[in-house]
């Protein structure tokens, strides 16, 4: 007798296989997500690190304040013309808000100029702190 084809055990090997080599995968492609997700997140801080530029020319001095979070920092650029739109966090893939807990932005003033500290998928540190 002749038969052609694979056997069920011959199958079930072949997905476990297959299984496994997805699950080694998995973990991989999530950290290029999150440095990727990163990478995004330090051009948004770069794009309000210029409107801050444009905003001290304009008014004479940096926002004041201590600690403010980044939608309330892009408020007041927003304000002042600087932003046309709320940048969005590419964590949430919404706009910027103060509850974000991934992909979040601490202003503080200084005495020289600002203090702009970027948090991305490591809540608790920074991937950037821009002074001025």
């Amino acid at each position: 007798m002749n038969q052609s084809g694979f056997s069920l055990i011959e199958l079930v090997i072949v997905i476990a296989i297959m299984g496994l080599l997805g699950m080694a995968a998995v973990p991989s492609f999530s950290a290029i997500q999150n440095k990727t997700k990163n990478t995004s997140f330090k051009s948004t801080a770069h794009t309000i690190e210029m409107a801050l530029e444009t905003y001290v020319l304009d008014k004479g001095a940096y926002p004041s304040g201590q600690n403010v979070s980044a939608s309330a920092l892009v408020e007041t650029l927003m304000t002042a013309g600087l932003l046309t739109t709320v940048p969005i966090n590419p964590f949430t893939g919404k706009a910027i808000a103060e509850t974000d807990a991934k992909g979040r932005l601490s202003y503080s003033q200084t005495e020289s100029g600002y203090t702009l500290t970027v948090y991305g998928s490591d809540t608790d540190t920074p991937i950037a702190t821009l002074v001025r």
